[in-house]
């Protein structure tokens, strides 16, 4: 392979023309053909009720109120519903259980074990083994209003 630093004449340019042109036919064929693009139809098929109730969780969130299709456009026939804490609370919860193995989350953890000391083998103290998974749940992710 030929580093553009390395050019000296027309045949290192004729390489290099070369070396650019099979990595391009080789990323279209691998990421540009008809069994990726159908892959990845196929996974966000596969993807879009989940997305769609972490949008209405959020909304639900955001808006303290049950979500409704004539609530969320703003229709002035619609009731809004207000949720009470703990249907607030239990949506959080499934908001962080749906989103936990998203790339965004997973980052976010990896960052705060980099920060914790995790990366450098010292170990954060693991919640307590007969704790409810919900207990956990918040030991690891506290609710958004309690974070700094």
């Amino acid at each position: 392979m030929t580093s553009i630093y390395e050019i000296a004449g027309w045949s290192d340019i004729g390489s290099f023309l070369i070396w650019t042109l099979a990595v391009c036919t080789l990323a279209k064929a691998l990421f540009g053909s008809l069994p990726a693009a159908e892959l990845q139809y196929r996974l966000s098929l596969r993807d879009i009720p989940r997305r769609q109730r972490i949008n209405r969780l959020n909304w639900e969130i955001n808006n303290r109120t049950k979500w409704n299709g004539d609530v969320a456009r703003g229709s002035p026939h619609a009731a809004k519903q207000p949720l009470s804490d703990a249907e607030l609370e239990s949506r959080r919860r499934e908001l962080q259980r749906l989103t936990r193995n998203s790339f965004r989350c997973r980052a976010s953890i990896r960052k705060r074990r980099q920060t914790n000391g995790i990366a450098f083998g010292i170990e954060e103290p693991a919640p307590a083994v007969d704790a409810e998974p919900d207990e956990r749940d918040r030991l690891r992710f506290p609710p958004a209003d309690s974070r700094n």
